[in-house]
């Protein structure tokens, strides 16, 4: 697949910005690679913020881990691990509890979280 292919091109700069990597893992679930974006999915969640307080930190606290939890969640879940499929859910849900309710990521995610508890 040639957006596969090209997302593996910009693993050099994984390390400048986590959004790459959760494209790679959106892609990588889309197309049925789950173990290769599960392990996408939990790099970004994992992405070390730099510089405390800094506008990027924020970002990959407040929105690109909480994206790469429901990713995660998603990718467990079609790959049959039920138990982390609900743990991923359940820090997604935790982490935006307090987000507006009509944003359609966390509509979706308390949808796909509900059909498997």
């Amino acid at each position: 697949m040639t957006a596969i292919r090209d997302l593996e091109r910009a693993k050099a700069f994984d390390r400048a910005t986590p959004s790459i990597r959760l494209r790679r893992a959106d892609t990588l679930l889309g197309a049925g690679h789950l173990q290769g974006a599960a392990s996408e999915f939990e790099s970004v969640a994992s992405f070390p913020a730099s510089g405390e307080g800094s506008l990027w930190s924020w970002y990959v606290v407040n929105i690109f881990g909480p994206l790469a939890d429901v990713g995660l969640a998603r990718s467990r879940r079609l790959s049959g691990d039920i138990p982390g499929s609900r743990r991923a859910y359940q820090e997604f849900l935790a982490e935006w509890k307090d987000a507006d309710a009509d944003i359609p990521v966390l509509q979706q995610a308390k949808v796909e979280y509900a059909k498997i508890k």
